[in-house]
């Protein structure tokens, strides 16, 4: 009876291990080339990646090479350039000039379409997905919580969050005697986390369960080594950095399914409860319901802690290199708002201070 099921688990055995070979060549191959036939068939082109590591030693190429020029031609007196994406992500300006505004490239199996525009922070990159079901449903969820109208139902969450950064760097200047050389980076960046924690969350008290502070660490520990230091799946080994990333990523989910119970009884408008009831209803694919909630807000809190943020601390650099427009700016702030508070009507006639801040996250995105 032995020797009689022995030929069966062989070939089950055989049958299984032929199974898991296709799926991988499926998976690191034929699936991310079947995504760039797709997008050919509409006009989109890319480098072409590498069977592993897709373009990542393209992009370390580019970048070693831009660096060597850097150290050979360095001058002090060169004036500062305002240019991030040459300087930072030198892969995306080469390939824009040599594919075209909009084009595609691979971080290992991961494609990664990329559209680039002349308007104020239209470049993105969007991770390509074979559901486009799943993500016109999250789309469909989060973005009329975002629109202009509803925004500037919001500004009384930034007046508020406002106040209590501006008072913080009065009791400085008191506390200090007039003169105080203030660091502004974490200022800035908790007063975004605090505006953005408001229209995710609601009023929901996200200062006890520590969210933004876990997303912060979160990215502290997952930015390096990052998916660019050429070592295939090395994010899946665990060391004691993705132990931490891992560690993370679990409390993060715990708190925000928490606040999600919580928030969704009393906060009618705010995005956790958009997000419970998108949840119920739509496709999601292979996400579970909770996973729709946890992903999209961690999503959120994390490009809310630090793009804004960096935004404005670029903008306060700017105004700080230009005297003559922070002066300008600063006359017209009086001159529409006297000693009212301004709100969305008056911004929207000021005509220094507007195209400023248009200017500003231009230049940061």
């Amino acid at each position: 009876m032995k020797i009689a099921l022995l030929p069966c688990a062989f070939l089950i055995f055989v049958f299984l291990l032929f199974f898991l070979i296709m799926y991988a060549v499926y998976d690191l191959c034929l699936k991310a080339k079947i995504l760039r036939a797709k997008l050919k068939m509409q006009g989109v082109y890319g480098p072409e990646p590498s069977f592993v590591l897709g373009n990542i030693p393209d992009i370390l190429k580019i970048k070693s090479k831009v660096s060597a020029e850097d150290a050979t031609t360095n001058n002090l007196n060169k004036p500062l350039s305002l240019d991030c994406q040459s300087i930072l992500l030198p892969h995306i300006s080469q390939w824009t000039k040599q594919f075209g505004k909009t084009f595609t490239f691979a971080l290992e199996k991961v494609q990664i379409l990329y559209i680039g525009d002349e308007g104020p922070g239209a470049s993105i990159g969007q991770r390509c997905s074979h559901n486009k079901e799943v993500w016109t449903h999250q789309r469909k969820s989060i973005a009329p919580t975002l629109y202009a109208d509803k925004v500037k139902n919001m500004y009384s969450i930034v007046l508020e969050s406002g106040d209590t950064l501006v008072k913080s760097w009065e009791k400085l200047v008191e506390t200090k005697g007039g003169t105080v050389d203030i660091r502004v980076d974490e200022y800035v960046k908790n007063f975004t986390s605090s505006i953005f924690s408001k229209v995710i969350f609601g009023r929901c008290n996200v200062a006890t369960k520590g969210l933004f502070s876990k997303c912060r660490n979160l990215m502290e520990a997952s930015g390096s080594p990052t998916v660019l230091d050429g070592r295939p799946f090395y994010r899946f080994f665990p060391t004691k950095k993705n132990r931490e990333q891992w560690r993370l990523e679990k409390e993060i989910y715990g708190s925000i399914l928490e606040l999600a119970k919580n928030c969704s009884i009393s906060e009618s408008k705010s995005v956790i409860q958009t997000l419970v009831e998108g949840s119920k209803h739509g496709v999601l694919g292979s996400s579970t319901c909770q996973q729709f909630i946890a992903d999209n807000c961690k999503e959120l809190c994390i490009v809310a802690m630090d793009v804004p943020g960096i935004t404005g601390i670029w903008g306060l650099m700017l105004l700080a290199l230009h005297p003559k427009w922070q002066a300008r700016a600063h006359a017209e702030v009086l001159q529409v708002c006297g000693d009212q508070i301004p709100d969305a009507e008056k911004l929207g006639k000021m005509r220094v201070v507007c195209p400023s801040l248009q200017f500003i996250g231009f230049m940061t995105f």
